[in-house]
C-alpha cells in the first residue's frame, strides 16, 4: 500500500517506513542499498560502503546478526552517530529519539524476517569503524583522538558491485534467503 511514508525498494516492493513488515524485507534490497550507502556520511578519503562494513563486522563478531546489524539503513538510510545524539538532544531525552524508534522497529522486523536474534555487536562495530577511520585518512582518527590502526596489507575499498556480491555471498553462507 502506498502511503506518504512509503518508499519503493530496488526489488520493486513498496514499504512503509513507519510500519515495517518482515514479509516485505528482501535480502537483495538490503545488499543493493547497503552497497551504495557510504560510511562517514561520505566524508573521507575512501568510499567504504555499509555493505563492506557489515561483512567486516561479521568477520570480527562471527554471529549472524553482525551481518544484518545495519540492515535497517537499507530502508531508512544511514544517520551518523553525532546526528543521532543531536536528535535525542532535540527530543530532550538521552534515551530514544523518533528516529531511534523507527530504526529499532526496522531492526526488529529484519530480525524476524531472517530468524536471527538481535545481539550486541557494538565492540566489533567500533573496531571496524576504527579500522575504516584509519584507512580513511589520518584526520579521521585524529579528530576522535584515536591512535591510527596500521593494517598490513592496507584495508581495500570494495566497489559497490563487489560489496553487494560479498554481502550476498556471506548471507548465503549464513543460510539467509
Amino acid at each position: 500500500m502506498n502511503t506518504p511514508t512509503s518508499k519503493l525498494t530496488y526489488a520493486g516492493r513498496m514499504v512503509d517506513l513507519l510500519r515495517p513488515d518482515p514479509e516485505q524485507i528482501e535480502l537483495i534490497d538490503i545488499a543493493h542499498a547497503l552497497a551504495r550507502i557510504t560510511r562517514f556520511t561520505g566524508h573521507g578519503d575512501q568510499c567504504f560502503t555499509v555493505a563492506q562494513h557489515s561483512v567486516m563486522v561479521h568477520d570480527l563478531a562471527r554471529v549472524p546478526w553482525a551481518l544484518l546489524h545495519d540492515a535497517a539503513e537499507a530502508y531508512i538510510g544511514d544517520v551518523s552517530s553525532p546526528l543521532k545524539v543531536a536528535l535525542r538532544t532535540l527530543a530532550f531525552t538521552s534515551a530514544l529519539s523518533d528516529f531511534d524508534i523507527i530504526e529499532n522497529n526496522w531492526q526488529h522486523a529484519v530480525s524476524i524476517r531472517f530468524g536471527v536474534p538481535i545481539v550486541d555487536v557494538h565492540a566489533a562495530d567500533r573496531l571496524a569503524l576504527w579500522d575504516e577511520a584509519s584507512a580513511n585518512g589520518p584526520h579521521s582518527c585524529e579528530a576522535y583522538a584515536w591512535p591510527i590502526f596500521v593494517r598490513d596489507p592496507p584495508l581495500a575499498v570494495w566497489s559497490t558491485e563487489l560489496a553487494e556480491f560479498k554481502f550476498l555471498q556471506r548471507a548465503k553462507e549464513l543460510g539467509f534467503k
